[in-house]
């Protein structure tokens, strides 16, 4: 019922996209969100599926403290069951129950894609406010690879350098709010959750010619579970794929996900050369690399979005709570 729901609704902002999975989108909701909680809308003589919505509580820093947050996504109304108020009640279901859970004074957070105007009006209702946005770059995989550098050497993280790296996502986010911070052992659990044979999330990292740790990043193979199918884009977009094939020619996208990225201090060189290295290593996991990122910080200079990619805009929501101007970490 989810599967059928989730691939007729694509999303309604400048990017028509819906998914398409590859596995039990239930079972994935549950086994890979264990702090997570959905809820359904459904025809009762039928059993039929016309909505759903899901809410995440997690502790994340907010001006330099840790809180429970409750972050709103995935709120899906069939097409042919809209306007009938559901969109409405099954957010007011989340709602309470984030309120129940961690308190009145919660905050609620939710990322929208610029241009939904129907999510931002139904955010309108439970008081939320715009208060920031994320850039999220879809960066094809490269055909060739980067000028190799001798002194740098890229390889999958050891299990016994976890606790390392935590400390580096930790320092590298120090300023960020919503991060949530991060444990060698709870770096281990996320890597080694998966609902296949193999795990699909990979920690890669960047070292010197004295082992030093410089720059790191997690992909997530993204694609084993769900792909995208592109329905709409702006006319500028069809226009450009036309000479730049940004979307296969299928209109299917092979994603990977990129997310806990660092950087050491004054290592911004080696940060890009992980990203191009990576870029090229997984062009037959996937079509494209998907990083969400804070304008303001250091990682656009470290993935370098190409000038003429069309700007992929999230619009941050939150009730209870206010920016001050610090940036975001969006994580997955």
């Amino acid at each position: 019922g989810l599967r059928e729901l989730f691939e007729s609704s694509p999303d309604g902002g400048q990017f028509a996209i819906s998914p398409q999975y590859q596995v039990d989108p239930c079972q994935s909701l549950i086994e890979l969100t264990p702090n997570g909680i959905g809820v359904v809308a459904e025809i009762p003589d039928t059993g039929q599926i016309v909505g759903v919505a899901l809410v995440l509580i997690e502790d994340r820093s907010l001006n330099g403290k840790l809180a429970p947050c409750a972050f709103l996504s995935s709120l899906t109304v069939h097409p042919a069951y809209r306007r009938q108020g559901i969109a409405t009640r099954l957010a007011q279901w989340r709602l309470a129950y984030a309120r129940q859970r961690a308190g009145d004074d919660v905050p609620i957070v939710a990322f929208i894609q610029k241009g939904n105007a129907a999510s931002l009006a139904a955010a309108q209702k439970w008081g939320a406010l715009t208060e920031g946005q994320c850039r999220n770059s879809l960066i094809r995989t490269r055909p060739k690879p980067p000028q190799e550098v001798a002194s740098w050497r890229i390889r999958e993280a050891r299990s016994t350098e976890y606790g390392q790296i935590a400390d580096h996502l930790d320092a590298f986010y120090r300023d960020y709010d919503l991060y949530a911070p991060h444990t060698g052992q709870g770096l281990a659990d996320w890597l080694n959750n998966t609902l296949f044979a193999r795990p699909f999330r990979h920690y890669y990292v960047l070292e010197d010619s004295q082992s030093n740790l410089l720059a790191g990043l997690a992909v997530a193979e993204q694609s084993r579970i769900v792909t995208m199918n592109v329905h709409h884009m702006p006319a500028f977009a069809r226009a450009l794929n036309h000479i730049v094939k940004m979307v296969p020619s299928d209109g299917v996208l092979r994603q990977l996900s990129v997310s806990k990225m660092w950087v050491a201090p004054n290592q911004l060189a080696a940060a890009q050369y992980l990203w191009q290295t990576m870029r090229w290593r997984l062009r037959d996991a996937g079509s494209h690399l998907l990083c969400s990122y804070d304008p303001r910080g250091p990682i656009p200079d470290v993935i370098k979005p190409p000038f003429w990619l069309p700007r992929g805009t999230t619009d941050i929501v939150a009730h209870n709570f206010e920016l001050n101007g610090r940036r975001i970490c969006q994580s997955e």
